[in-house]
């Protein structure tokens, strides 16, 4: 498989490692909080989340199925999945106490042709719909004081409107990733 992604053969896409996702979640939450996946993809923030006693509920259209079967067979507790769009989902006012995610980023990474996924549905979309929603949705949910992160790169507008909700970004932290893995092709 390695062989074939590095002639660019097949399209990679980025697995969050649960090393990164444990960090995140021991320097901006405690133990027994709540913390929010909006975009649980292949399940690296849920090991990780798991790993340091915090509760997981992550949201996903397409890989929520997965998610359990890993969940039940590593008879994880405290996780929640929910198998639909974040941009659909509204958990209860101040619920939860971390939120962070890899979300799709428009037209760079390719996962399904599956309409439910934001980026097949057009940039506008993505924008105004998936992406703006998503952020009220978590602005809702979040307590008071608590954080909300955002994997992103040269995706300034994703960065902008999560500023006009949360505030000014308050840190940054680099994250390096596989070599070229973000290609549509």
């Amino acid at each position: 498989v390695q062989g074939l992604r590095s002639m660019r053969l097949v399209p990679s896409i980025s697995m969050f490692k649960p090393n990164i996702a444990k960090y995140v979640c021991m320097k901006y939450s405690d133990e027994g909080d709540v913390i929010y996946d909006y975009s649980a993809g292949w399940g690296g923030r849920m090991l990780g989340t798991i790993s340091c006693n915090r509760s997981y509920i992550g949201t996903d259209p397409l890989t929520t199925d997965e998610l359990q079967n890993m969940a039940d067979f590593f008879n994880m507790k405290n996780v929640q999945l929910i198998n639909n769009k974040s941009e659909d989902v509204r958990l209860w006012e101040n619920s939860i106490d971390l939120s962070f995610s890899s979300p799709p980023y428009f037209n760079q990474e390719y996962y399904s042709s599956d309409p439910n996924q934001a980026y097949n549905n057009g940039e506008q979309y993505f924008y105004d719909v998936y992406w703006a929603n998503t952020l009220k949705n978590i602005k809702y949910a979040l307590k008071p004081g608590k954080w909300f992160g955002l994997n992103v790169k040269n995706y300034p507008k994703m960065v902008e409107m999560a500023q006009d909700l949360f505030g000014d970004v308050q840190e940054t932290v680099s994250l390096r990733t596989v070599r070229s893995h973000l290609n549509k092709g």
